[in-house]
């Protein structure tokens, strides 16, 4: 390592290293007393930096704390968590981890809970934009809920926590409840569970309503609605959902993925190995087919689609054979995301063809995601006039029987 290296690793230690005098000893080793005059002055500038990032995301904590004691805080933390990015305000979110495991604050263990809803609201304000979506709520009245999922707004969080932090947060924010109210509250430990969302430029906070943690927390990792509901028996769907609309929580309703096709995602990019060797992968995909055992030199767009099924519980064909799915299941006179799409190969009349789950389609094309297309798994487009037939399962749904 030449000698300027070494340097600029000792000063960026001495910006960071604590106390203040051990970083002075390291770099007044290679430096006059002028050059170590400037690193406290480089200290300095960062210990005010990282006061105010902090002064700027918890404006309640330093409300708690104290502008003396918060300019303790943000010493420790700059120096227990040196900024790893060029941006301070996203340094700033690791407050509630120091928070929480520091010893001198374990006398008010809330504080962390209360930095974390001031984060969310933090990152709230920031999130992408979104626009509510009236006309997607007829879905509710035409599609079965488990088909379904919710469009949550910008920067929806739930934070749990075993204190009275929404009221705590808004006696501060808000004026109300009161402090006196908030401090029974504390003694009493009352536990409150915290939604955070933004409503059009606003970020929003309130206490969680009964079982209303539970549901959004499963549709922010993705669930459907039906399966949301039915692990939180306490929430009043009926009258938490057009409150939940009003406010902008919720933004809209969406199709949701089938399951099969989540599975499908997920194995993107897989293909064949190289001319004497098996991907083993691929050679999974035939299991319960008729060519189980084959390797991955073989056509294996129908293996794909049956080894998706068969990891969500639904089960395939059982053939190799692109067309064996023009029986399959019940028939869709339009295509819906996720349903299996026949076509054929050379010739209509022929045995060949290709099996794929429908994405979308324009006037021209049908767009697939599917096995052995490229040779791997991938979106693929196809002629639109190439398709045979629209499949759904049997034991699911019929979008066009709703």
């Amino acid at each position: 390592m030449s000698d300027l290296a070494v340097q600029q690793q000792d000063l960026l230690r001495a910006l960071f290293d604590w106390p203040a005098d051990d970083a002075t000893k390291l770099i007044a080793a290679r430096a006059s007393n002028t050059w170590v005059r400037g690193l406290k002055a480089y200290q300095t500038n960062g210990h005010v930096l990282a006061q105010r990032a902090l002064q700027a995301a918890y404006p309640v904590v330093v409300q708690l704390l104290g502008e003396e004691s918060l300019a303790d805080l943000a010493r420790a933390v700059w120096h227990a968590y040196p900024p790893a990015r060029g941006d301070l305000a996203l340094w700033a979110e690791v407050l509630p981890d120091y928070m929480a495991n520091s010893a001198q604050l374990q006398a008010e263990p809330y504080l962390a809970d209360v930095a974390r809803v001031e984060w969310a609201l933090h990152r709230c304000a920031t999130a992408p934009d979104a626009l509510p979506d009236a006309a997607s709520l007829a879905l509710l009245t035409t599609e079965e809920p488990d088909q379904l999922g919710l469009r949550l707004a910008p920067g929806c969080a739930v934070l749990r926590s075993a204190w009275p932090v929404a009221s705590l947060v808004a006696a501060h924010v808000h004026g109300t409840p009161s402090l006196a109210d908030v401090g029974s509250a504390l003694r009493a430990g009352v536990a409150q569970d915290v939604v955070v969302w933004r409503q059009g430029l606003q970020p929003q906070f309130r206490q969680a309503l009964p079982g209303e943690a539970d549901v959004l927390e499963r549709l922010l990792a993705g669930s459907a609605l039906g399966p949301a509901l039915d692990q939180a028996p306490d929430l009043d769907f009926a009258q938490w959902f057009p409150s939940a609309v009003a406010s902008q929580l919720v933004l809209g309703v969406l199709m949701q993925d089938p399951a099969w096709l989540t599975v499908a995602y997920a194995e993107a990019g897989v293909l064949p190995a190289p001319v004497g060797d098996c991907n083993s992968r691929i050679r999974a995909y035939h299991v319960g087919t008729n060519i189980e055992g084959y390797d991955d030199k073989v056509s294996w767009c129908s293996s794909f689609a049956n080894w998706c099924l068969a990891q969500v519980g639904q089960a395939g064909t059982g053939s190799a054979l692109a067309r064996s799915w023009l029986n399959w299941g019940q028939p869709l006179q339009a295509p819906r995301v996720g349903c299996i799409v026949v076509l054929y190969r050379d010739d209509p009349t022929s045995w060949k063809g290709h099996v794929g789950f429908f994405l979308r389609a324009d006037a021209e094309q049908v767009f697939l995601w599917g096995g052995n297309q490229l040779g791997t798994v991938c979106e693929n487009a196809y002629s639109l006039a190439s398709v045979l037939a629209y499949r759904w399962p049997a034991d699911a749904a019929n979008p066009e029987s709703a």
